[in-house]
């Protein structure tokens, strides 16, 4: 499979995003639980950090957004060689 550097940058933000947001849903999950048993220190515990990975997610989201729209504006020549992966 042919993989030009491209749409390699654009897998790996991608990938960043999407771990971001699975840290995002994991530290929602964890404190759902805390919070179905009552504990309520256990879920703000639990959702320390929670804004700066929003925040990180959102970032790498908008870096791929921005990254995709000038890929798109560049003529197919110039977008990076290929090589196989």
């Amino acid at each position: 499979m042919q993989i030009n550097q491209a749409d390699s940058v654009d897998l790996l933000l991608a990938a960043t995003a999407n771990a971001a947001t699975e840290e995002i849903l994991l530290k929602c999950h964890d404190a759902l639980k805390h919070l179905r048993i009552g504990d309520s220190e256990g879920a703000l515990e639990a959702l320390i950090g929670l804004e700066d990975r929003m925040r990180y997610a959102q970032t790498m989201l908008d870096v791929l957004r921005q990254w995709h729209g000038a890929q798109l504006q560049q003529p197919q020549q110039s977008r990076g060689g290929n090589y196989d992966s």
